[in-house]
């Protein structure tokens, strides 16, 4: 997979921040500087301002996708930072304040475009499908051998969030067999399959 955002000269403070936020919990700006230069004052302020200028590490991390802005200016991981981080970590530590995120029925907008097959499905059906199936948390840890082994030709960068989510649907409904042959029927009767 590609991430070009967490590759060259700027990689080091956008995966410093994408990792803050991931394994703590949703910050202001200035509180992500002070975590990445340590609390050292003088280096904080230099931090700071490479966060939040024109072109800052935040307004670029915000513009891809990878993270959000709350209504109390606090910023927070979206679920294509969250896959992100997953595939660059090593030993992945999720905050437990990101519950609602890791919920894929959170992001399941009210129509969606199956990837691939092109039809449009309402979201409430996708959601009565997969309400009752959820990642474990060790089926969390091994979302990343799925992103390495699965979405290896994605660009991170250039996929929209809710792309990443059908993506996700679909994983989940593999877990259940009945799914599986609603989806086929589906597919059967639109031509696709």
């Amino acid at each position: 997979m590609r991430i070009g955002i967490f590759e060259g000269r700027k990689a080091n403070y956008n995966r410093a921040v994408l990792k803050i936020l991931i394994e703590k919990e949703p910050l202001k700006a200035w509180d992500i500087a002070k975590e990445i230069a340590k609390g050292i004052m003088d280096k904080t302020q230099d931090v700071y301002a490479t966060l939040v200028r024109k072109n800052g590490r935040l307004n670029e991390l915000l513009e891809k996708g990878y993270i959000k802005v709350l209504s109390n200016k606090c910023y927070t991981p979206s679920l294509k930072g969250i896959i992100a981080y997953f595939y660059m970590e090593k030993e992945p530590r999720i905050s437990s304040s990101y519950r609602n995120i890791l919920s894929i029925t959170s992001h399941i907008p009210d129509e969606m475009t199956m990837p691939f097959l092109g039809f449009k499905v309402k979201g409430e059906f996708v959601k009565q499908k997969i309400q009752n199936i959820e990642f474990t948390e060790e089926e969390l840890l091994q979302l990343k051998n799925f992103i390495d082994e699965s979405l290896t030709w994605i660009d991170l960068d250039s996929i929209h969030e809710e792309e990443l989510v059908m993506l996700l649907i679909l994983r989940l409904m593999r877990k259940n067999e009945q799914l599986i042959e609603e989806l086929k029927e589906m597919l059967s009767k639109t031509g696709k399959f």
